[in-house]
């Protein structure tokens, strides 16, 4: 490793183990209004009917549903998808951010489930899901 390189590794484990959120469980059910996801069967509902959800975009949605209202940085984010061990752009949250609210919100163009709070991250307005 160039030495630059590995201190931009080392800066970004320490930056992701600083901002870890809640961990959601790994069994049971996380419930945030008509918001459902069942941790053990990786299994999402929206007022009792079924969302299909990727891995991905399951881990992604359990994080922010684990701790409804606080604001999480993409860094949380990628932590809670990918895992500590990655080392990489966070932009691709912006995506997966934008597919999540295709499944889950009424009209996309105008997101209140999925909140983003430009500058820092997203939040999951536990008003929205009731």
């Amino acid at each position: 490793f160039d030495p630059r390189e590995l201190m931009m590794h080392i800066e970004a484990h320490l930056r992701r183990a600083a901002m870890r959120p809640a961990t959601s469980p790994a069994s049971g059910t996380i419930a945030v209004g008509r918001l459902s996801l069942d941790m053990a069967q990786h299994r999402a509902t929206l007022g009792g009917k079924p969302v299909a959800l990727t891995p991905k975009e399951f881990k992604i949605l359990a994080t922010l549903a684990a701790s409804p209202g606080t604001v999480l940085s993409r860094e949380q984010l990628v932590e809670a998808a990918w895992g500590p061990e990655f080392v990489g752009e966070t932009s691709s949250i912006t995506v997966f951010i934008k597919k999540l609210r295709a499944k889950i919100e009424a009209d996309p163009t105008e997101p209140r489930i999925i909140e983003t709070v430009w500058g820092i991250g997203y939040r999951l307005d536990p008003e929205a899901c009731g």
